[in-house]
């Protein structure tokens, strides 16, 4: 699946998008979604420590 493109149209709705569904939003573009996490958070956090609370929040998920 190719990644979602952000832009300056569509970029408030995105940041809404990985408020509600971040899983979701995580797959539609990982690079943006790392970013508007680190931005959200005022942290350093890693790409790599952002995948690893995904894959959690996904088995999670299917263990409900």
């Amino acid at each position: 699946m190719s990644e979602f493109i952000i832009n300056e149209n569509n970029r408030q709705a995105y940041e809404v998008f990985c408020n509600l569904h971040p899983v979701e939003a995580y797959y539609l573009n990982k690079q943006m979604f790392c970013d508007y996490c680190r931005k959200k958070t005022q942290s350093t956090i890693s790409d790599q420590q952002i995948e690893i609370l995904i894959k959690e929040t996904e088995n999670e998920r299917t263990q409900q």
